[in-house]
C-alpha cells in the first residue's frame, strides 16, 4: 500500500534527507507535464490558470500531504512551495509562446491576462521579456520578413505589454 510506503519513508527519516530532491524534482516535472497539456496553444480561455490552480489543490496537495504527512506540509510551508511551482511552470509554458500570443492579439487577450496573473505570484518579468526580444529577433528581423507583418507585432507588443505591466517597465525592457 501506498500509504505504507510513505510512513517507512518518513520513519526511516529519508523524505526530508535522501528524497527531498528527487521528491521536488518530480512534483515540478509532473505539475509542468499537466500544465503544459492543459495550455499550450490555447489562448482564448479564460479559466485555465484557475484550472490548474484548482487541480493542484485536489490532486499535487493531497499527494503531498499523504507522502509527506499533513503537519510537515504545513511546517515546512510545502502550500506555498506548490503555489508557486503551478504559476512558474504556467508562466514558462506561456514565456516559450509569448510570440504566438503577441502574434494572435486581440484573440489572445484571455492568455495575456492570465500571464499577468502567474507573473504577479512569480516575478519572471524579465525572463518573458528576455524571450520576447529573441523571438522578435529569431522570427520577424530577417531579410524575407513583411514590413507590415513587422509593424502589426511591434504594435500587438506594446498592447499586449501594456496589459501585463501598464507601468511600461517591461516594455522598456524589451525595446
Amino acid at each position: 500500500d501506498e500509504l505504507d510506503l510513505y510512513d517507512s519513508l518518513r520513519t526511516l527519516g529519508w523524505i526530508h534527507t535522501k528524497l527531498s530532491r528527487p521528491l521536488g524534482e518530480a512534483i515540478h516535472q509532473t505539475i509542468y507535464t499537466a500544465v503544459q497539456q492543459k495550455i499550450a496553444g490555447e489562448y482564448e480561455d479564460s479559466t485555465l490558470f484557475t484550472s490548474i490552480m484548482s487541480w493542484k489543490d485536489s490532486v499535487v496537495v493531497p499527494w503531498v500531504q499523504d507522502v509527506i504527512s499533513p503537519t510537515l506540509y504545513t511546517t515546512l510551508n510545502w502550500d506555498r512551495t506548490l503555489d508557486y511551482a503551478a504559476s512558474e511552470c504556467f508562466c514558462e509554458i506561456r514565456i516559450k509562446e509569448i510570440f504566438d500570443i503577441v502574434a494572435d492579439y486581440p484573440d489572445s487577450l484571455p492568455a495575456i491576462r492570465e500571464l499577468a496573473q502567474a507573473l504577479d505570484r512569480t516575478r519572471m518579468h524579465g525572463k518573458l521579456a528576455v524571450e520576447l526580444r529573441k523571438s522578435l529577433k529569431r522570427r520577424l528581423i530577417h531579410p524575407g520578413a513583411n514590413t507590415s507583418q513587422i509593424i502589426h507585432v511591434y504594435i500587438n507588443t506594446i498592447k499586449v505589454f501594456r496589459e501585463i505591466d501598464p507601468s511600461d517597465e517591461l516594455l522598456e525592457a524589451v525595446v
